[in-house]
């Protein structure tokens, strides 16, 4: 295998059981699918899936999440609005958080990094980003 590969492995063995899962909001059930199968190329197979917004702040206060993956569009508010109260809660502000959208323009990246998210993603995406980003969202800690 390779190094890299190898190497999210170990760092993703090594956390707490219970903190070992993502949560992934998304409107779309096959970005769900296409998300969740690239997770678990890069060894990530303990995924939970939300479609709205509200429901997934309850989930993260939960404490079972390392990660959370959302969309830019969710149900009941934008990825943005999300991150934004991800970032207002005391217990989940330091939450890795990571944004994938289609939007291309600086102004989408500009209001992602401005509601807090910790990497940003841009579909279509391979499973070497999505390792990369996941990698970069897990060892800065936001």
């Amino acid at each position: 295998m390779v190094d890299w590969f190898n190497r999210l492995r170990m760092e993703w063995a090594m956390l707490p059981n219970r903190t070992k899962s993502v949560l992934l909001v998304v409107y779309n059930g096959a970005g769900t699918y296409n998300i969740r199968s690239k997770l678990e190329q890069i060894g990530v197979d303990d995924v939970e899936v939300s479609s709205d917004g509200a429901q997934a702040l309850e989930m993260l206060r939960e404490g079972r999440f390392a990660l959370v993956i959302c969309d830019w569009f969710v149900s009941s508010m934008t990825g943005p609005q999300f991150a934004e109260r991800v970032r207002a809660d005391p217990g989940l502000r330091h939450m890795p958080l990571i944004m994938i959208a289609v939007e291309t323009h600086p102004e989408a990246l500009s209001t992602a990094l401005q509601a807090g998210v910790s990497q940003f993603l841009t579909v279509p995406f391979d499973t070497e980003a999505l390792r990369r980003t996941v990698t970069r969202a897990l060892t800065t800690g936001q």
